[in-house]
């Protein structure tokens, strides 16, 4: 785009602005669109506000010169006020003060630095592709200023009939003796940027001569109204050509590369260009044809699984995991039952081969069934939900493993299972989660963890402290999951080590959670209650045994109120959740529209409440408590639980 035609581009620049407007919104989603039209808002005003800032500046500079002036001034007063009046009111100082304040040798260095960020992003290469010339910024800010030669003409006009007033004032001064004097330099400078009259007025008059004054200042007003209208068109005009300025740049260049994602059938989802940061999604024609693909394929797996052709389902599952694996926008995108591709993908996977390798062990193939279980376990990358799972849960799985690993002696075989919890809660805690893969609510992240937790205390009451990879981690546990993994331990048979931890975590659960209801109606007298039944206790075993059974008494008492209070710590604590992306925003309501109320970042702690509501888009929200106290909402697509 050549210069003359650059120019031409501005002549209507409201016009152009609205052609721009209207296809950004037509052709970016609302969040993508809302952010290029905030941004160019915010730098137009931020650079209309500099304008201001500098006429102000001289307006107080031009104030305090008339507040100074002496009442009866001597010749050495007035050389230094009409000096330092059109060193104030200077045309060219004026114009290099809107320019100055335009910061227009730096719009090209901003842009390229923010485009620059933005192509860190995935397929980010596209920005730097069509990131604007430079010959483009020489004829931007060309037309930007074209307005500027005329209003400094106006300047230069009145300046000029100024000094003619001037020299006719000095004039009727030598005839009437020092009885006229010309002030009221902040007066024509609050006029141009709006502010009332201050000051003594132009051509202050004392004395007579005064049709020669009127006159004079007839020719003076004329020439600075002539002025004032330039003024205010100019004003006007640069508005209107910085707002298209930005538009045409950050607008212009966000429409192009969008154009360029659809080519590979994605599209912006989310921008900023503050932080540099965006989100791709699929187009909507890509992830209907996706998700009708996934569906079928599923469906094939499912078939497969039903005829017990697991070396089939396995291939097939294996084949859709690899192919989701390498596009990582669809990998991302929401597409079955409000699960993420990805996430849809490994679930078939899993199920699988855990109905093959759950086969396996009914068939008495136990050594098949343990390396191979473990070689799952050291490749899978995402979380499983055990609600997602049809039949048998995850747990039937890894118990069966478990007192495999007991069996044969080898306890340490087990940090396997625990490996790929670890990996998968660091990948979600550095990169976030795919939709799906993290539990919604307290009773199914502990029916998912179950397994995990036993385990993890297992290692390290068998192994030792420091034994277990999830180190400090506080996965949940309820008494309704160590229901389930008694019902499956008792089901595998074999009573071993880890049949008799989890027998005595149950009845620890029994003691400090089941029985809280008695304990809460003994709790005046418990210690009493307690030390009764025990003298009881000591009557019936004989006095002989006294002295130990008291004294271990003393220590079941202690270790009833410890795990007591360590229980209703865990039971009792609220759910904090953190952001998976740098910065985010709590809006005033379950929506893009409600005004934003604060932002967090990756280090802040968010309290979820009971709140939870989906807007137009179909996108879920939380209520959450800031760690100020105040409460908001955020989308549910950029938080994770604080599993540890």
């Amino acid at each position: 785009m050549g210069i003359k035609k650059l120019e031409d581009y501005f002549v209507n620049a409201n016009e152009e602005y609205s052609k721009i407007e209207k296809d950004v919104r037509k052709n970016l989603n609302q969040s993508v669109s809302e952010e290029v039209i905030t941004f160019v808002d915010a730098l137009k005003d931020e650079a209309m506000n500099r304008i201001w800032v500098r006429l102000s500046t001289r307006y107080e500079d031009l104030n305090k010169l008339d507040e100074t002036f002496p009442e009866k001034p001597k010749e050495e007063d007035r050389r230094r006020y009409l000096s330092e009046y059109f060193r104030l009111t200077n045309p060219s100082d004026v114009s290099k003060d809107f320019i100055d304040a335009l910061n227009l040798h730096f719009m090209e260095e901003e842009y390229r630095e923010r485009l620059k960020r933005l192509s860190d992003g995935e397929y980010g290469e596209i920005f730097n592709r069509y990131m604007y010339p430079s010959s483009f910024f020489n004829g931007l800010t060309v037309s930007i200023l074209q307005s500027i030669k005329d209003l400094t003409n106006g300047l230069n006009s009145f300046a000029r009939e100024l000094v003619r007033h001037s020299e006719r004032m000095e004039a009727i001064r030598q005839k009437g003796k020092d009885k006229a004097w010309i002030k009221g330099g902040a007066s024509l400078l609050g006029l141009m940027i709006g502010i009332p009259f201050a000051g003594a007025g132009v051509g202050a008059l004392m004395g007579s001569d005064e049709d020669s004054v009127n006159d004079s200042l007839n020719q003076v007003f004329n020439g600075w109204e002539s002025y004032v209208d330039r003024f205010r068109a100019f004003f006007g005009s640069l508005e209107e050509n910085i707002r298209l300025a930005m538009v045409t740049l950050y607008g212009g260049t966000v429409l192009r590369v969008n154009e360029q994602f659809k080519g590979l059938h994605f599209e912006l989802e989310w921008l900023s260009f503050e932080k540099g940061l965006y989100d791709l999604t699929l187009t909507v024609k890509e992830r209907e044809e996706t998700s009708a693909w996934m569906k079928e394929t599923a469906s094939g797996i499912q078939t497969l699984l039903i005829k017990k052709n697991w070396k089939g389902a396995i291939t097939a599952s294996k084949e859709l995991l690899t192919i989701i694996s390498r596009r990582p926008v669809t990998a991302r995108t929401i597409l079955l039952d409000g699960r993420s591709a990805l996430y849809a993908a490994h679930l078939s996977y899993f199920v699988s081969y855990k109905e093959a390798l759950l086969e396996e062990y009914k068939n008495g193939h136990i050594d098949q069934f343990y390396y191979t279980t473990q070689a799952l376990y050291k490749e899978l990358p995402l979380l499983i939900q055990d609600a997602d799972l049809q039949g048998s849960s995850q747990a039937e799985l890894i118990w069966r493993y478990a007192k495999e690993a007991v069996r044969k002696g080898n306890i340490q075989d087990l940090t396997i299972i625990l490996e790929y919890l670890t990996r998968a809660l660091d990948r979600i805690e550095t990169d976030g989660y795919y939709e799906g893969e993290v539990p919604e609510s307290r009773e199914e992240r502990s029916r998912t963890l179950a397994p995990y937790n036993i385990l993890d205390r297992f290692i390290k009451k068998s192994l030792g402290p420091g034994t277990s990879p999830l180190g400090r981690a506080n996965l949940p546990l309820s008494r309704s999951a160590l229901r389930e993994l008694k019902k499956i331990d008792a089901e595998v048979g074999g009573k071993d080590q880890l049949s008799h931890f989890l027998t005595k975590i149950w009845f620890w659960s029994l003691i400090s959670s089941g029985g809280t209801k008695v304990l809460k109606w003994i709790k005046p007298y418990w210690k009493k209650f307690l030390t009764t039944a025990l003298v009881a206790g000591m009557i019936c075993s004989g006095m002989v045994f006294h002295d130990d059974l008291y004294q271990s008494g003393k220590d079941f008492l202690a270790r009833i109120s410890s795990t007591q209070d360590q229980q209703q710590t865990v039971t009792e604590s609220p759910i904090k959740l953190k952001i998976t992306t740098e910065y985010a925003n709590v809006r005033s309501k379950p929506s893009l529209e409600g005004s934003i109320i604060a932002s967090v970042n990756g280090d802040d702690r968010l309290t979820l409440l009971d709140g939870r509501e989906k807007d137009d888009e179909g996108r879920e929200w939380l209520k959450v408590k800031l760690p100020n106290g105040n409460s908001g909402w955020i989308s549910n697509r950029i938080v994770i639980e604080v599993l540890r």
